[in-house]
């Protein structure tokens, strides 16, 4: 049985990463993150081991050195909340975008600095290939 680690594994990519992984029946899922919403459903699936933890924290209190990308704005479903409607907080950019077409203001592609050429991926295409 293979063994993968996700960081983030609670999150909105990492949601279907695990999904599609733990489907596939012959992986072992070690999964980080600080939220298990997502997939909740898979917590009593003894092919998942789940460590409800900051990365940061871990680096911090252990020395585990680790990068943090961001490599593209990722839709599906479980996509985060829409601001005033659903949820508080900044979500991504295509939720940003929605909010702005809801709410009839103009869409940025950027709230801190200069705009960013960005390339919108599905889930379902891009955890299935893994």
């Amino acid at each position: 049985m293979k063994k993968v680690i996700i960081l983030g594994c609670g999150g909105f990519v990492g949601s279907h990463l695990t999904d599609r992984l733990l489907a596939s029946g012959d992986v072992h899922v070690e999964g980080w993150d600080v939220s298990y919403d997502k997939i909740s459903q898979h917590l009593d699936d003894p092919r998942l081991s789940f460590h409800q933890r900051y990365i940061f924290a871990h680096n911090v209190e252990n020395g585990m050195p680790f990068t943090m990308i961001r490599p593209y704005n990722w839709f599906g479903a479980r996509m985060d909340f829409i601001p005033g409607r659903d949820g508080e907080g900044v979500p991504r950019v295509l939720a940003c975008f929605m909010t702005a077409l809801l709410d009839d203001k103009p869409i940025s592609s950027s709230t801190v600095g200069a705009p960013t050429a960005r390339s919108p991926t599905s889930t379902t295409p891009s955890t299935r290939s893994a």
